[in-house]
């Protein structure tokens, strides 16, 4: 029998994998079956189940003939993309770089980029500032507060946040609003917000509601939990903009539908049924998974003023376009 050995085949393995029949049959030592109208069925074989994927297959090909248009000759260690239905979590595409040859096996990435690569999310984060402000009742968009470089007694006398336009350029925008800090992706104006939020609100908020550092709950998918566990108040401040922290694809894309469903946060998933064709029984219907049910974690109109700053990231006439 063949036998997934990675990623969804392996997961799936114990249910796409048939029963070989066997039979007992007596032969002489030419090999000549004797008596061959007594040989009986010991073990009837069957076939395995049927995995129905969430997987749209235009989808799919678009996205692979995009990547390998856009990264042909390009030097870079790895880059992936998914495409998924922000109101139900079902994963409609993805694929990853460097690819594969399953006939000869020249696998170069040993890991699934999805759901077992861990990296600092980086500035995608700041967008979970915004939305606990919002629903703490401390976002105040019009209160300016200085960009570029900002010193904190708790943070340590050596230690500092810095903007990536001081890093780069040592320059600033000056005071500016919240809300424009958002805009241009600002570090400093993000750890003043998080003053008013407070860093136990904050981490609670991570953790409990977004579930950043929790596994996708989704049935059939194994991913890793990442690391989100900062304990110092530098470690804290950083994870304002997505530093000192790590997440995986799917667990960004979990704590995005947040957004788009109105408040309510869905598991991503890639297996849409199983089902036994020969017994007419359906063994599994993501439609009727209780875990991809959603929960509701933020506000609606919370999450209808977090879509509405997020538009101003790419409209805005000093808009960074990075969150």
């Amino acid at each position: 029998l063949v036998k997934g050995v990675s990623c969804t085949e392996a997961i799936m393995d114990s249910y796409l994998r048939g029963v070989d029949g066997v039979r007992f049959v007596a032969k002489d030592k030419f090999g000549v079956p004797l008596r061959p109208e007594e040989a009986k069925n010991e073990l009837s074989s069957s076939d395995g189940a049927d995995v129905a994927l969430t997987i749209d297959s235009q989808v799919q090909t678009y996205i692979q003939e995009a990547m390998e248009k856009h990264y042909k000759g390009k030097k870079f260690d790895q880059a992936f993309t998914i495409a998924m239905d922000a109101k139900n979590g079902a994963i409609l595409g993805a694929y990853s770089i460097p690819t594969f040859d399953p006939n000869k096996r020249d696998v170069k990435l040993h890991i699934d980029p999805f759901i077992n690569f861990c990296f600092e999310p980086g500035s995608t984060i700041k967008t979970f500032v915004l939305a606990t402000a919002m629903e703490e009742g401390v976002w105040e968009p019009s209160t300016k507060a200085q960009s570029g470089k900002r010193v904190k007694k708790d943070l340590g006398t050596s230690n500092y946040i810095a903007d990536w336009l001081y890093n780069d350029f040592k320059q600033s925008w000056g005071k500016i609003s919240w809300e424009q800090g958002f805009h241009v992706s600002s570090n400093t104006v993000m750890t003043h917000i998080l003053d008013k939020i407070g860093y136990d609100t904050w981490k609670k908020y991570m953790k409990d509601k977004f579930a950043f550092g929790t596994k996708v709950e989704s049935e059939f998918m194994e991913s890793q939990a990442c690391k989100y566990n900062p304990k110092w108040p530098l470690e804290v401040a950083n994870t304002s903009f997505g530093q000192g922290m790590t997440i995986n694809a799917m667990q960004i894309l979990r704590a995005y539908t947040a957004f788009t469903n109105g408040g309510v946060m869905v598991e991503p998933h890639l297996v849409s049924k199983v089902t036994v064709p020969s017994e007419e029984k359906v063994i599994y219907d993501s439609k009727e998974d209780s875990k991809l049910k959603g929960k509701r974690v933020i506000k609606e109109e919370t999450a209808k003023a977090v879509l509405a700053q997020l538009e101003k990231v790419v409209t805005f006439k000093d808009k960074r376009g990075v969150n």
